[in-house]
């Protein structure tokens, strides 16, 4: 009997198609170090017109971090005094203790302990942050043509060895002009009216305008809104004192098996953090049933998951709790398991506000190349976030950059703590 000659298998098919992208090189000369990413042109990857409403305004990182100069909780601080500086802290938790460092067995154990209280209805701000907030929503003029429900921490208080977080719904767009609103000065110009008239913005809405122009200036001066909440706060408010939507955002690095991390240029798709940054990152919707019945570190790993898949064209893997081993399913969609999510800390954004970004180190299991082929192919249209660059650099070099005085002329600084947190894991 002759025996039929079998065709090519599903995998077989697939490396048929499978394009070769070709690295360049993208070459940064800083003080002490020559920067050499691999950088991969992905000419398939199409742009759509983007959705967001624009650049975020939070002013300049540097002066953020002069404004707080006295805080002792900057990450660069109490993980390495030689690493490069970055504007973020790490979380209190009614002012008793630090949290927010998940790299050791007893980070990982924090995290997964931690408790979750879920509020109804919109978050109330006090009188004085409202008028802020509503000053620059109508200074900024900005329209949103999708204003996704996201979730907020409105609370954060230490229970023993472990914590409790308060969540509950906010929009994008009470965060944009709350969180994001921190470069707005208290005045306006000839110029911003003109822009707000050639906008078609509301004759009603300018009048408003113009009241809440006099009224913030006669009480606090031409200072900017960040200036204005560290005077009424006393420095950087806490979660318990609601003066800003504290959207939660996950983001989230590759480590590829062959031992780069993977980079992705982050363009007009997103409001800010642009240029060369984390692989994946975003808000973490309120889904207040799955909140509810899975708890608020399984909901994390979920949404990494949906970024990763729809930004990067990843399948679904699993959540590992670090030293622990611990393996629990998420169950989004179907095919094998690709990469491992492993949450390795938390910590607060100072020019937006102090918001609060859960890291994450994303294991892929497959090489460079393979990332690379499937960033090409994705077809979500959350790849809008992501330009036509992607960057490989390796592990092992990485740990250098993190000790440039200069590094965020290579990498942002949201990639930046990405990477000092996953270096901690690894060294533990």
């Amino acid at each position: 009997m002759v025996k039929k000659r079998r065709g090519p298998d599903r995998s077989e098919r697939m490396r048929a198609r499978v394009e070769v992208f070709k690295p360049e090189s993208t070459r940064f000369d800083l003080e002490g170090q020559r920067v050499d990413l691999k950088t991969f042109r992905v000419t398939n990857l199409e742009n759509p017109t983007p959705t967001t409403p624009g650049l975020m305004e939070t002013g300049k990182a540097s002066e953020v971090m002069e404004q707080h100069r006295d805080r002792k909780d900057f990450v660069h601080q109490l993980f390495g005094k030689d690493l490069v500086k970055i504007p973020y802290t790490l979380l209190h938790a009614d002012q008793k203790g630090l949290f927010g460092d998940f790299s050791s067995p007893e980070g990982q154990d924090l995290f997964a302990d931690a408790d979750m209280v879920i509020e109804d209805g919109e978050n109330s701000l006090p009188e004085w942050a409202t008028a802020l907030h509503r000053f620059a929503e109508l200074k900024l003029g900005r329209r949103f043509t999708l204003d996704e429900e996201l979730t907020a921490l409105r609370g954060l208080e230490r229970r023993g060895k472990s914590m409790r977080f308060t969540v509950g719904m906010s929009r994008y767009s009470q965060a944009f002009f709350s969180m994001g609103s921190e470069g707005v000065r208290l005045e306006l110009t000839d110029e911003d009216r003109q822009r707000l008239k050639e906008s078609g913005f509301d004759s009603s809405h300018l009048d408003e305008l113009e009241g809440l122009t006099d009224l913030l200036q006669g009480t606090h001066g031409a200072r900017t809104i960040r200036e204005v909440i560290q005077k009424e706060t006393g420095g950087l408010p806490d979660f318990n004192q609601r003066v800003h939507h504290y959207l939660l955002g996950v983001a989230g690095t590759v480590l590829t098996r062959d031992g780069d991390v993977v980079f992705v240029n982050r363009g007009a798709g997103v409001s800010v953090n642009r240029g060369i940054n984390v692989t994946a990152s975003g808000g973490v919707k309120f889904k207040k049933d799955y909140l509810a019945r899975h708890g608020l570190q399984r909901h994390l790993g979920r949404q990494m998951h949906e970024e990763a898949r729809e930004e990067i064209g990843l399948k679904s893997g699993d959540l590992l709790l670090g030293a622990m081993q611990e393996r629990i399913a998420l169950e989004l969609g179907v095919g094998e398991s690709e990469y491992d999510l492993v949450p390795v800390g938390m910590a607060r954004e100072l020019p937006r506000g102090g918001s609060p970004e859960v890291m994450f180190m994303i294991q892929f299991r497959g090489d460079t190349q393979d990332l690379v082929n499937r960033i090409a192919g994705n077809t979500h249209e959350d790849r809008s976030e992501i330009d036509s660059l992607v960057y490989a650099y390796p592990m092992e070099e990485v740990r250098k950059l993190l000790k440039q005085s200069d590094a965020e002329r290579v990498v942002q600084h949201k990639g930046l703590l990405n990477l000092m947190m996953m270096d901690r894991y690894l060294s533990q």
